[in-house]
């Protein structure tokens, strides 16, 4: 939620007509690309931030930063050394003029269909344009333009589509063939050239795009060594996908941000389908899809499983909750019910949870299974767009001990847990056309304040995780002495003496130590022999005595 926010806010910033909405911009974007650097984030290498700022910049600024523009494209850190690069150029020359900094030529708001904004929705939506009257010549179904259609969504499978029709490639008309085709031509909708919009290869052809950028791609991963080959990460997973005790735990970043110029990127949230039961009722059990997000601080479940299972009420609470970017509270009032979840190898969980009577809008996932991992270089994995039935929030988040992800090409990473394998993060998805789609996170926000006639009861079960997790015998240290804190001490007061200037303490004693330690008579015995050897005039050792005598002579 507070990346989401941030992305939010980044993209709410007015556009840098003059100079000092200049800076306003630049100070804002340096300030968001810190935030999200302590979040976790890496803006760095994340081309939809400087994409966003760039779309903000006036013509007037751009002419002045384009001649700064590195070799390897704009990066994140180029763009803001650039920008500052001009805010001291202007800063320096408004001084010298002894007036206010100001931008000598300021841009019109450009129309919503030439800006590529970054947005945060619920469902699919596409450019504002009237709905046909007709339906679509590919997949014969209405409320969508040619350009649009979902089912043949880039440039081969439209062409193909249209041969296997016998429709002109051209003028999508039938009776003669593309060659000997001498109709005028529409106007592209996107590049304004004469050709039907749903052909156009500038933004539909995307195998052009892959061979533009598989070489990159492929010398860079290889050259770092890293892990990154899908049939390396399948069969790592195939051999031991179970989950290690001490496991490092990681957060998801339950965070969806789409941008126009990324065609096929999403972001996909950590989610998994699995049986949930009433315990008290075994029998009563439902297959659910659950959607885990560490900045929720509850765990919620929607009102139509909890009566399907006929949950008992615990309680009846009212939760006091502050929405992410809004200091308004929106009290309501919840069940808090009991619930079990059936986990790999016959396991089970038993949590606790709120009811709610819709958990979240519908949100990207990719539920995977223990056998989807032997397939997953070949065949990919299925993207769909659902509302989960269950949300598991941080306070139920550690049971199912998800593992560090590991990183996908596509650029997912691929998670083991209790619950199966999770396939979350941001990546490329050829089977999605993310060029007019934008999505929504999960709307959850922080308890504030609960019921106060609630008992603040102990979770036995969670103590004992605590104290497990920082034990020393964790590091193979036993350190089970039985003794008090005073106990001890008091031994070490006793054991404390002040002599000749100086403090000394003795070690503690040992009660299963050797009663008798050797002595090493005979070795200290030779040491010494030999030493009378070397220096008979100094040292001598005394005959018919068992003990060494040695006598300094003269």
């Amino acid at each position: 939620m507070i990346i989401c926010g941030l992305y939010n806010d980044l993209q709410k910033l007015e556009p840098a007509t003059s100079g000092p909405k200049l800076k306003e911009v630049y100070f804002q974007f340096s300030k968001i690309c810190r935030q999200l650097e302590v979040e976790g984030e890496m803006p760095s290498h994340n081309p939809v931030l400087w994409k966003i700022v760039y779309d903000k910049l006036s013509a007037y600024t751009l002419r002045q930063i384009i001649p700064k523009k590195p070799v390897g494209g704009w990066t994140v850190p180029t763009l803001q050394r650039a920008l500052k690069t001009v805010i001291d150029q202007e800063e320096e020359i408004a001084a010298h003029k002894g007036d206010k900094p100001k931008n000598t030529r300021q841009e019109k708001p450009q129309n919503d269909s030439k800006q590529h904004h970054t947005v945060l929705s619920a469902v699919a939506v596409q450019k504002k344009r009237p709905e046909p009257k007709w339906p679509c010549s590919f997949c014969q179904e209405k409320g969508h333009w040619l350009d649009a259609c979902l089912k043949y969504p880039d440039y081969q499978t439209r062409a193909n589509r249209a041969q296997e029709l016998g429709y002109c490639a051209k003028c999508m008309r039938k009776g003669h063939s593309t060659k000997d085709c001498t109709n005028n031509l529409p106007e592209c909708f996107f590049c304004k050239a004469s050709h039907q919009s749903a052909f156009c290869r500038k933004k539909f052809d995307t195998n052009k795009e892959k061979r533009n950028r598989r070489p990159k791609q492929t010398k860079r991963r290889f050259k770092r060594g890293k892990k990154t080959v899908n049939t390396i990460v399948a069969k790592e997973q195939e051999d031991d996908f179970a989950v290690e005790p001490g496991t490092k735990m990681v957060s998801p970043a339950p965070v969806t941000v789409s941008s126009c110029n990324l065609q096929s990127e999403l972001t996909l949230f950590m989610a998994a389908e699995a049986h949930v039961f009433n315990p008290e009722d075994p029998s009563k059990r439902i297959k659910a899809l659950m959607t885990l997000d560490t900045h929720s601080h509850i765990t919620v479940i929607s009102e139509d499983f909890y009566k399907r299972l006929a949950l008992t009420v615990d309680k009846r609470v009212q939760l006091s909750v502050s929405p992410f970017g809004d200091g308004k509270s929106i009290r309501f009032n919840t069940n808090k019910v009991r619930f079990g979840i059936q986990l790999l190898n016959r396991k089970e969980a038993i949590i606790n949870g709120y009811t709610k009577k819709t958990v979240t809008v519908p949100v990207p996932i990719a539920v995977m299974k223990q056998e989807d991992i032997k397939n997953l270089a070949n065949k990919g994995f299925p993207v769909q767009f659902r509302a989960p039935d269950i949300l598991i929030g941080i306070d139920n988040y550690h049971a199912f001990q998800v593992q560090s992800g590991n990183p996908l090409p596509s650029g997912f990473h691929l998670s083991a847990s209790k619950l199966g394998p999770l396939i979350s993060g941001k990546g490329t998805h050829p089977g999605v056309q993310m060029s007019n789609v934008s999505m929504a996170s999960i709307q959850v926000a922080s308890i504030v304040e609960v019921d106060p006639n609630e008992d603040d009861q102990s979770n036995p079960e969670l103590d004992k995780m605590v104290t497990d997790h920082f034990a020393l015998d964790l590091a193979g240290i036993d350190d089970d002495s039985g003794k008090s804190d005073d106990q001890i001490h008091e031994e070490f007061q006793h054991a404390l003496s002040f002599s000749d200037g100086q403090y000394q303490v003795c070690l503690p004693k040992k009660e299963d130590i050797l009663k008798k330690l050797p002595s090493n008579y005979g070795l200290a015995l030779g040491r010494l022999q030999s030493l009378c050897r070397v220096w008979p005039h100094l040292l001598s050792i005394s005959a018919g005595s068992n003990d060494p005598r040695t006598s300094k002579k003269d």
